[in-house]
């Protein structure tokens, strides 16, 4: 049980001095941050667009609607 112990302290002391294999990617700055929300803004919009374009129009709805019309 002590040799596991020694082998655990021994590793966490040397865990600091390893070789980070993982890069993380640096911190984005302040003007790339709001370009990118900006740009997420306008894809969303885009979306919201083309949905409210495949809505049919007013006047197509009442001409629709005066074909159906019963005989009174």
């Amino acid at each position: 049980m002590d040799e596991v112990e020694k082998l655990l302290d021994s590793c966490h002391a040397l865990m600091n001095y390893g070789v980070d294999r993982y890069k993380r990617p640096q911190k984005i700055s302040l003007q790339e941050e709001k370009a990118r929300q900006k740009s997420r803004e306008e894809y969303l919009q885009s979306q919201v667009n083309m949905l409210w374009r495949t809505l049919p129009k007013k006047e197509e709805e009442k001409a629709v609607a005066e074909t159906r019309r019963l005989p009174v």
